[in-house]
Parts: structure tokens; sequence; C-alpha cells
């Protein structure tokens, strides 16, 4: 699982179960989430999140790229 927590403006926003993460040299963060679409029969969608405001990823099994 990775938690990514994004600190903009000072105040923390939590991501969990953040896919496809990756971080470019010029430390731009970019990962995918799932977003419910609403509804029983809606299956979730992944949204991308590109950012370089400060961050921290977490992650306990994989390495991230």
């Amino acid at each position: 699982m990775v938690k990514i927590t994004l600190y903009h403006q000072g105040q923390p926003h939590e991501y969990v179960n953040a896919h496809d993460v990756t971080i470019s040299p010029a430390g731009v963060l970019t990962f995918y989430r799932e977003v419910s679409q609403g509804g029983s029969f809606k299956k979730p969608r992944s949204c991308k999140v590109q950012t370089s405001v400060p961050f921290v990823v977490e992650d306990d099994d994989a390495a991230i790229s």
C-alpha cells in the first residue's frame, strides 16, 4: 500500500492506495488514485494527480521508481 501526503498551503491531504507513483528529477510527483463515480454499479476510475507541492510518500512493500 502506498500512502501519499501532500502539503498544500501547509495543510496535509492524504491519499491512500495510490499507484503508478513516479518522482521526476525536478521533484514533480505523479500518481494515480481511484475515484468513485457514485452509484452501486459504477466502477471507480483512475484520476491522475501531478504536483510539485511538498509531499511524503510512504510505501509498505514495493519500490518507488
